[in-house]
Parts: C-alpha cells; sequence; structure tokens
C-alpha cells in the first residue's frame, strides 16, 4: 500500500512504526516539520522509512503536486492545525483518497472546543475520515466533533515497546536488581525542561521528600531545555539530553518513573517506562496514565502542580518494599503491551482496507 503521511516533527515512537510499515511492505513518503531544538534526536531514528521532505520548505500546491506524483492509497496526517496539510487532505479526499488524522487533546469542555464541535462538519469532515485518538481521554472529543463507532480508533501512539522491553529480558519475570548508573537508587524524570512539564513541583517535591525519609533515592532528570538551570541548582542529577538508543539503560535502571506534567495530552515516554518495567507516578493530566498506571497497583496519580501529593506519591514508594516494587514492575510491564508498533500497523492498515471497500 502507498500511504503519505503530513505530519508535524518527527518522534521516535512515530519513526519505529513507520519503519515497521515498511518492513511490511508499505511505500511510505513523509511531509515534516523540521526538528524540535530541545529535542535533537539523532538523525539516524528517522532513516528506513522512505523518502522525507520538509514540510515547511514547500508550498502547499508543491506538497500537492509531489503526493499526486506519488499516488497514495491513503494519507495520514497528524492533525489539523496546519491548514495546508488540511486543504490538501479534503483535494485528496474528494478524490476517494481515505485520510486519517490523529488527535491527541484531550476533551476540556472550553469554548473553543465547543465551537470546533458546532462547526466540525464544514471543516473536519469534508477533509478527514477518520480521527485516530490514543486513548479515552482523547475519545470523548472525538465522538463530540462527530466521529464515532468506526469513524474512530484508539491507539494512535506506542513507542519502540522491543527497545525498552529487552532491556528487560522481555517475556521474563524482573528480578528487579537494577545496577543504579548513578551509585544509587534513583527517580527518573524523561522530558523537555519546561513549567508545562512540572519540573518545579518536581524539584519541590523532591526536595520535600528528601527531609521526610532517611537515605533519599537520587532524583535523574533526562532532558533539555529553558529550565536546565533549575536543574542544576537542585539536589537532582541532570543527566542531559538522552538519545532514544541510550535511554532504555538509564529507565531499566531506575526504581521508579515520574512524569508531573501539568499539560500532557499522552506521554509515550510513560508507557517506555511501562515497558521498562517501572513503577510509576504521574500527574492526572497525563493522558497515558489512564491506561498504564492501576493506583497502588503498579503506580500512584496525583493532582498536576499538587507539590504534597507528589511529595506523598515519592515516600509511599520509597517505603514499599522491594517485593511489592517488584509486583508493581511486573505489572507495569504487562500493561504497556496495550501498545505497540505492530498493533499500531495492524490498527492503520486494516482500517484503511475497510475504507477503501
Amino acid at each position: 500500500m502507498r500511504i503519505a503521511i503530513l505530519h508535524t516533527r518527527l518522534s521516535p515512537y512515530f519513526a519505529s512504526c513507520f519503519k515497521l510499515l515498511r518492513e511490511q511492505g508499505h511505500e511510505l513518503v513523509l511531509h515534516v516539520y523540521p526538528s524540535d531544538t530541545n529535542a535533537p534526536f539523532d538523525p539516524e531514528e528517522f532513516g528506513d522509512m522512505g523518502p522525507i521532505y520538509n514540510g515547511r520548505a514547500s508550498s502547499e500546491d508543491e506538497i500537492h503536486q509531489k503526493l499526486t506524483e506519488f499516488n497514495p492509497e491513503a494519507i495520514l496526517v497528524s492533525g489539523w492545525i496546519d491548514r495546508s496539510y488540511l486543504r490538501i487532505c479534503k483535494r485528496f479526499k474528494k478524490d476517494g483518497v481515505p485520510v486519517v488524522a490523529g488527535c491527541d487533546t484531550q476533551w476540556s469542555g472550553s469554548l473553543r472546543q465547543r465551537i470546533a464541535c458546532l462547526i466540525s462538519k464544514l471543516y473536519l469532515k469534508p477533509a478527514i475520515d477518520i480521527l485516530w485518538v490514543p486513548g479515552k481521554p482523547q475519545q470523548i472529543l472525538a465522538e463530540r466533533l462527530g466521529y464515532r463507532g468506526d469513524a474512530c480508533w484508539t491507539g494512535l501512539y506506542a513507542c519502540d515497546w522491543k527497545r525498552f522491553a529487552s532491556s528487560r529480558n522481555a517475556g521474563e519475570k524482573a528480578t528487579y536488581q537494577p545496577r543504579h548508573l548513578y551509585e544509587s537508587p534513583y527517580f527518573l524524570f524523561v522530558g523537555r525542561y519546561l513549567e508545562i512539564k512540572g519540573i518545579p513541583t518536581l524539584l519541590e517535591a523532591y526536595s520535600r521528600y528528601c527531609e521526610q525519609v532517611d537515605s533519599p533515592w537520587n532524583l535523574v532528570c533526562a532532558g533539555t531545555g529553558p529550565l536546565d538551570s533549575r536543574i542544576n541548582c537542585s539536589n537532582a542529577t541532570n543527566a542531559g539530553f538522552i538519545q532514544p538508543s541510550d535511554l532504555p539503560e538509564i529507565m531499566v535502571e531506575a526504581n521508579c518513573f515520574i512524569l508531573p506534567s501539568q499539560y500532557e495530552p499522552w506521554g509515550v515516554v510513560l508507557q517506555e517506562a511501562a515497558a521498562s518495567g517501572l513503577p510509576l507516578i504521574c500527574s492526572k493530566a497525563c493522558g497515558s496514565g489512564h491506561h498504564l498506571i492501576e493506583q497502588e497497583v503498579n503506580g500512584l496519580r496525583f493532582t498536576p502542580g499538587n507539590i504534597q501529593e507528589l511529595t506523598d506519591s515519592m515516600v509511599w514508594i520509597h517505603k514499599t518494599p522491594t517485593h511489592a516494587l517488584a509486583r508493581m514492575a511486573d505489572r507495569s510491564f504487562e500493561l504497556s503491551k496495550q501498545y505497540t508498533p505492530e498493533i499500531w500497523a495492524q490498527t492503520l492498515i486494516k482500517g484503511i482496507g475497510r475504507l477503501s471497500k
């Protein structure tokens, strides 16, 4: 099958899905935005996917012409924020080419969302056949936009599951005996150093946690961004930006993963941590937490921005016996299996097949 992909910025987890499509014999062409300076991924992460064009360097007509030459049997677009992409999709949909659009926005009931629901028939329906959402928090919005039943797929995001699960001897029980790259047990955060990622909340909660326990664990932060200096001035260890190929090692060595975001439509990194076999802590803003955390079974969820709740969660994990942490790790690993590139590819190809009939 020939599939055209119109995307904003690429991420390694989508790359793993696209590479699998290529391995299965499908032909891809991609138009994508340039990389984010706060996420300097190795370009090799995006090899073996087919031709990749800069979606910001070409005009709408130029992109349309290239896609016409490619003659796609389906289009996968990352959303509708790019109006040029949306107009291109409308032109191809009019000619009978199925269009699938991602949607990771959670339903909030805002005025803007309510207006969008009222006018979706005018600007979404002519351009998009299917809305593909990550999970339940986004499915509510999709349904209100008029995409129900077979017109709404779930499972939009899937981490490179084998990459993270292999570090834990996939399919086997965890021994839960980390070697500790940072010489002592540690909580781990991976992400951009931004206010919206909950960095101030995390650092203050960690400081309080250290005052409440004996022999506190380290806090390792892996990432980059404007709040880099805040990390450096805290008690945390700043590991800097970690390339995806090196991330499984730092994941599997940790004792617990924390994602304290103020706003996080999904959070694939939480699934990466689950696949690595880690107990999890995340804010209730993180969409993937709805599916990947069972409260006090494999982790804890707390109110976004609530420093005391995060502190209590860290203390609770710290005081949990090792054998119980091992059970939490096993449950995280099992829950991570909900989203894999194989399931992702099957959803896309079978779904397009139904649309094409």
